[in-house]
Order: C-alpha cells, then sequence, then structure tokens
C-alpha cells in the first residue's frame, strides 16, 4: 500500500490536471487500474483532461476500469446523472463500456422508488467484487471525491 498524496490547487482545471498526470504515472509503472470517479464538476472535469489527452494521443486510458463513488438514481438518460455527464466529458475518447462502471437506473416508463435504489446499490456492490479488496473492502488505485464548489 502507497501512502496517500495531498496536492493542493487553485483551479479545478489544476486539479483535474494533477489526477490524471497522477493515473498516468500509475499507468507507467503498469498496464490496468481501478479509478473511482466523482460525479459533479471535478468528475467532469478529471473526464474532460483524460478525454483530451487521450484523444491527442498523449495518453492510453485503455486500461483504466472507471467506477463512480456517487450517482443519482435517475432514468439512464437523465442529463443529472453522473455517469452520462462523465461520458459526455470524455468526447471521443475510446473508453470501453464494460470499462466504464456505471450505477443501475430507474427504468424510463418507472417512477424513483425506495427499493430500486437499493437494488442498484446491492448490483452495484457486487460488481465492484472485482476490484481488489482489502478487509472486504474495495481498494482503488487513485479514487476522486468532491466536496462540491
Amino acid at each position: 500500500m502507497t501512502t496517500p498524496q495531498l496536492t493542493v490547487s487553485q483551479t479545478p482545471e489544476q486539479t483535474a490536471s494533477a489526477v490524471v498526470d497522477a493515473l498516468v504515472a500509475l499507468l507507467a509503472e503498469r498496464p490496468a487500474a481501478h479509478v473511482g470517479l466523482t460525479g459533479g464538476s471535478m468528475g467532469v472535469a478529471v473526464a474532460q483532461e483524460v478525454g483530451r489527452r487521450w484523444t491527442a494521443g498523449e495518453a492510453d486510458f485503455s486500461g483504466v476500469d472507471w467506477w463512480f463513488s456517487d450517482e443519482r438514481f435517475l432514468p439512464a438518460g437523465d442529463a443529472e446523472r453522473n455517469a452520462l455527464q462523465v461520458r459526455r466529458a470524455l468526447g471521443d475518447a475510446p473508453v470501453a463500456d464494460d470499462r466504464l462502471h456505471v450505477v443501475g437506473a430507474v427504468a424510463p416508463d418507472a417512477e424513483p422508488d425506495r427499493l430500486g435504489a437499493e437494488d442498484a446499490a446491492q448490483e452495484y456492490a457486487v460488481a465492484m467484487e472485482e476490484v481488489p479488496q482489502a478487509d472486504g473492502l474495495p481498494v482503488f488505485d487513485l479514487l476522486v471525491l468532491g466536496v462540491g464548489p
């Protein structure tokens, strides 16, 4: 296990660049990584920087599995879903569908309900068993969390 690293930046763009720099360095050491990505402005900024570097040929992120550290339980096409915002922010980056692990959504013709959200969370917990574990918890190579503006 490595020592956590704290980076302080002045802007979201600088933070996103530092996150992606760390990911590029990690991928230089090994071909695969599991990244936990927040939603909202920070997750979008990181996705934009990944997309920019990947499509410019500056880096290859094909070995990265992207997991969401938060999501809103809404219909799949709802503009407020983090997964949709991140997918759009990635632009033309060739992220394979099986590498972008998306939390289940409300069926388009259904109203969200507590049981449905619990089912989606349980399905995601099972999927996250693919992430390396320590003491029964997933261990991410890089975890991006947001605290809002």
